[in-house]
């Protein structure tokens, strides 16, 4: 299974770091790829994808079966997570993929573009964050796919955010040393 872990990483934190080394160690998961959002979408403050990337890369060297992936930054507009899951299961056409979300994200998932065919055809990792009543969530709205939803209740989340440490670059301990430094060296936030 290859993991699809989704974000702005503007920067990415440590909560990202700690998100996608539990989601390496699961049985099945042979590969997870983070793919940051590209410079089309319209969110506040967001440093260059290249940087995003550079980021990223950091955190690769150091976590096993992870990659980067500019799906996103490379194609000409925002794309929906429906068009981004296809790209990647055209790249992997016999790999099932997972797309990672906290549970947050599924209580929203009904909002989302082509969201039906999104979970018939890809499987969800959920995070159980703020301790929402996800299970019984899934039975109600999506009786017909619950199988497609993986419940990861093993995961303690961090209290931690790219705004957190936008917000205050002095904290200590919200990305990882090598992301600070290349942070530093390139004055983004």
């Amino acid at each position: 299974m290859i993991v699809v872990f989704g974000g702005a990483f503007n920067p990415p934190t440590i909560a990202h770091y700690e998100v996608a080394k539990h989601m390496i160690k699961r049985s099945g998961v042979s590969k997870l790829l983070f793919v940051p959002v590209g410079d089309h979408y319209e969110k506040a403050g967001l440093v260059p994808a290249f940087h995003r990337v550079n980021m990223l890369k950091k955190v690769t060297q150091i976590l096993p079966k992870t990659s980067v992936s500019t799906i996103e930054i490379d194609a000409d507009c925002a794309l929906k997570t429906m068009e981004t899951l296809e790209s990647i299961q055209n790249l992997y056409p016999e790999a099932e993929i997972a797309f990672v979300m906290g549970a947050d994200n599924l209580y929203d998932l009904p909002n989302w573009y082509a969201y039906e065919r999104l979970i018939e055809t890809f499987k969800f990792m959920v995070l159980n964050r703020q301790n929402l009543e996800v299970k019984g969530f899934i039975e109600e709205h999506f009786p017909e796919n619950k199988e497609k939803f993986i419940l990861i209740d093993d995961f303690t989340a961090l209290n931690i955010s790219s705004t957190q440490y936008r917000s205050d670059t002095g904290a200590p301990n919200l990305v990882l040393p090598e992301v600070e430094a290349y942070i530093k060296q390139h004055s983004l936030y």
